[in-house]
């Protein structure tokens, strides 16, 4: 039985789904430095970029030792 990667479980809103299909990491850390410039409290928006960064590190990691199914 094939692993379920951890970015599997990752559950978006429908317009979260669709704004991350056309930017990435950067873009997200721009729109947060964005919103800090206009005073806005971000350091929840920042842990999670960094979490998100955490998780594909580990991804990684574990694909370079276990086989991974790509399910269709």
């Amino acid at each position: 039985m094939p692993r379920t990667k951890k970015t599997d479980t990752l559950r978006l809103s429908p317009e979260s789904s669709e704004w991350m299909k056309t930017h990435d990491k950067r873009d997200l850390r721009d729109l947060a430095q964005e919103l800090a410039d206009r005073g806005e409290d971000v350091a929840a928006i920042v842990r999670a970029i960094d979490d998100l960064e955490e998780v594909e590190v580990e991804e990684e990691e574990w694909e370079k030792t276990h086989i991974v199914e790509d399910e269709e």
